[in-house]
């Protein structure tokens, strides 16, 4: 049978004070000073120990992230000096094909140039062996008309105009009949005339090219004037020095050679027209230059 407790039991109970609450035992393997920091309530331990994770978490979140963006920052470094590098490969490779282009362009230059020397070199020896000939003909052509010419001369009247003529086809003969190397330095003729025993009377108002009238071919008689074949006068071996004008004078830098020479013997036992006409063949289209100054020259001779 249950006995039930009786108003005063249970306000004796109600009036007795609390007793001391019990001390919190230490927590195992933390030190004293930590523990007695600690709140004695398990829940407010709790709230502590997750206040601590999360400033322990963050702490080590941060440091991950320095060390993410230390290795983001080596990544780009790499990435830019790789772009770099091909770069400068992609620009040695453009470099290369440029120079191989250069280098398959210069052995095509050497391979023509080649061929151009060998074909000059064939050219020269042609040209060579054609200048021989040209020269035995034209020492053959010089020697024949120079004794046509002395059998001519020998039959003027006047001696002494003959004999200065003569004076002046010698050294032709031997200017053409020169070796092949000393032919290359020709330059065109400056007749002289040697002194005659009997002066020759001249005015006082002519130059040295006008002689009196007891001279000069155009004032005289056809006794005292001789002419070949009735073409030209002895004018042009007059001793002047200034028998070469503008017209007549050889272009700058070059020369009238041995061709002229027998150009100008020529002259004297031929028309003009066929002088021309031989000096035209001579000379060739290359050379019109020389054509015309001797053209101006052979004029000035007929005038």
């Amino acid at each position: 049978m249950t006995q039930t407790p009786t108003p005063a039991a249970s306000t004796a109970t109600a009036s007795q004070p609390p007793g001391p609450e019990p001390a919190p035992a230490p927590a195992a393997g933390l030190p004293d000073a930590i523990a007695a920091a600690l709140p004695p309530d398990p829940y407010e331990q709790l709230e502590v120990a997750r206040k601590i994770t999360a400033v322990a978490v963050a702490a080590r979140a941060s440091r991950l992230e320095l060390e993410a963006a230390r290795l983001r920052q080596r990544l780009a470094d790499r990435d830019r000096v790789a772009a770099g590098l091909a770069d400068r490969a992609a620009r040695l490779e453009l470099a290369l094909r440029d120079a191989d282009a250069r280098l398959r362009t210069a052995l095509d230059d050497n391979a023509k140039l080649a061929k151009e020397r060998d074909s000059l070199a064939q050219t020269t020896k042609k040209l060579a062996r054609d200048l021989a000939k040209v020269t035995a003909f034209l020492k053959v052509r010089l020697v024949a008309v120079t004794n046509s010419f002395k059998a001519s001369v020998s039959k003027w009247p006047h001696s002494s105009v003959a004999s200065d003529v003569l004076c002046c086809v010698h050294p032709l003969l031997r200017t053409v009949t020169r070796p092949f190397e000393q032919k290359l330095t020709i330059t065109h003729i400056t007749p002289r005339l040697t002194s005659d025993p009997a002066p020759k009377l001249r005015t006082a108002a002519t130059s040295p090219r006008r002689y009196s009238t007891a001279v000069s071919p155009k004032l005289t008689s056809g006794a005292t004037s001789p002419r070949l074949e009735g073409h030209m006068a002895m004018s042009p071996w007059l001793p002047s020095s200034k028998m070469s004008s503008a017209a007549n004078s050889p272009p700058r830098g070059r020369s009238i050679s041995g061709n002229t020479e027998l150009l100008l013997i020529f002259a004297y036992t031929a028309a003009p027209q066929e002088t021309l006409r031989k000096a035209d063949e001579i000379f060739g289209a290359e050379n019109k230059d020389l054509f015309m100054s001797f053209q101006g020259l052979l004029s000035r001779s007929l005038s």
